[in-house]
């Protein structure tokens, strides 16, 4: 059977979502280093039951996509890397805390603010930011309308695999 019509609503739907999560990232300034916004991305899979649609990270993104849709417990400190870069690109300015002077943004400095953040992290956690599960209920009215585009799809199959007799007989 072919599901054209229904395959492309779902790539367009799909699509949307992934731009829709985008501007949520860029609405709340989750997106510093724009590493997560470039990597995110969909994937649809035909089942025997039908269509499955999976959403996350491809390259760097995929490390953290996770963390951020659906936070951290508290726990297990996060790698260091992608917290120095993210350090290095917000528009931090790290003070000292004995003189209370800002500080230039040396590799000890970094370094130095990305270990508190991570330590921070691992004691307290960080809240989800949910940008596909909020974009996916942004798309809520078009998901129910792919319905009927399936509706027409299992039409037009049934229609093309019947035999009619000639002369209406």
């Amino acid at each position: 059977m072919q599901w054209d019509a229904t395959r492309k609503a779902l790539q367009d739907l799909a699509s949307d979502i992934v731009d829709e999560a985008r501007y949520l990232l860029d609405a709340e300034k989750g997106n510093a280093t724009k590493t997560l916004r470039g990597s995110l991305r969909y994937w649809i899979k035909e089942t025997k039951t039908g269509f499955r649609i999976a959403f996350g990270a491809r390259g760097a993104g995929a490390q953290y996509v996770r963390w951020v849709e659906e936070g951290r417990g508290p726990g297990r400190r996060p790698p260091m890397e992608p917290i120095r870069q993210w350090v290095r690109a917000k528009p931090l300015k790290l003070r000292n805390l004995k003189t209370g002077r800002f500080q230039p943004l040396t590799d000890q400095n970094v370094n130095s603010a990305a270990f508190l953040i991570a330590r921070k992290i691992g004691e307290k956690g960080t809240e989800g930011k949910e940008i596909f599960k909020r974009a996916v209920e942004t798309y809520r009215p078009e998901i129910e309308a792919i319905q009927k585009t399936v509706a027409q799809d299992i039409t037009t199959y049934v229609r093309t695999s019947l035999k009619y007799p000639r002369n209406g007989r």
